[in-house]
């Protein structure tokens, strides 16, 4: 009997550390199927936060692989224009250098025309200083001339009154007079003075290349550098020239215009503009 109690007593409590272990164990387990539920449910929410984490990546996507093609469009239109800007670029450089070119060409005939103007206008000057050599030349063999002239008048005039006294010797003193005449080689016949007109002068010549004359009026008709001349022919006005050379006897003078060349001749009068 005793031995049986203790047998009781030892499965109960058996009984009651099997039941105190199963307690334990099924706590143990609710705990790890709570844990693995939550797990689960975490898990569950993650890959729903993933797949609007991967629905929001994929529009991202969409959206740039459309930024990219976009930017594939201007980027091919950007390299279009850059092409276009390159061949406008290149055009204008070839252009520009064109132009140089064509502008030193023009520099280089302005220089040439320039240099045979001024050629020109030295050779005029240098022939118009040796028409006024010539000319003061001429005069000075005029004055000689009508210096002769004037002393054999005055033989004449003392042959004339030696006349009165003496007839003979009047006769010898006159053909001695014309015999010096004609040994001094000077016909008086053929000196003719025919000054012109006060103020009023002539066109000498004209250069048509370099729109240039020269009129025989001078310093001592008072013209100066500068000076305006109008031309005529007859009655005629033709235009105005502007004094540019003055020398004692003549002058050079470029056409104020519109008057030009073409419409003046040799002999044509001028007159100092008032």
């Amino acid at each position: 009997m005793k031995q049986l109690g203790k047998s009781g007593k030892a499965l109960t409590f058996i009984l009651i550390v099997f039941v105190v272990l199963l307690v334990s164990l099924l706590g143990i387990a609710g705990f790890h199927l709570l844990k693995e539920i939550d797990k689960s449910q975490a898990a569950e929410n993650m890959v729903v936060q993933l797949r609007a984490v991967e629905a929001k990546l994929n529009e991202d996507l969409k959206n740039a692989q459309e930024q990219i093609v976009l930017l594939e469009g201007k980027k091919k239109d950007a390299e279009a224009t850059i092409e276009d800007l390159q061949r406008d670029v290149d055009f204008e450089k070839g252009a520009k250098e064109e132009l140089k070119k064509q502008n030193q060409v023009f520099q280089d005939n302005l220089e040439k025309e320039v240099q045979a103007k001024e050629d020109i206008r030295s050779r005029l000057t240098q022939d118009l200083q040796a028409a006024q050599d010539k000319y003061n030349s001429i005069k000075s063999e005029l004055d000689k001339a009508l210096a002769r002239n004037k002393e054999l008048e005055n033989a004449k005039l003392a042959v004339a009154a030696q006349m009165d006294n003496a007839p003979s010797m009047a006769v010898e003193q006159s053909a001695a007079g014309d015999m010096t005449a004609n040994d001094s080689g000077i016909d008086l016949e053929k000196i003719i003075v025919n000054p012109a007109p006060k103020g009023r002068g002539k066109i000498i010549s004209v250069d048509s290349d370099t729109d240039f004359v020269i009129v025989s009026l001078g310093e001592k008709d008072g013209v100066v550098k500068g000076s305006l001349l109008s031309v005529f022919r007859g009655n005629d006005y033709l235009g105005d020239i502007k004094v540019s050379r003055v020398l004692a006897e003549m002058s050079a003078a470029d056409f104020v215009p519109p008057f030009k060349s073409q419409s003046v001749k040799k002999d044509d009068q001028v007159v100092p503009k008032k």
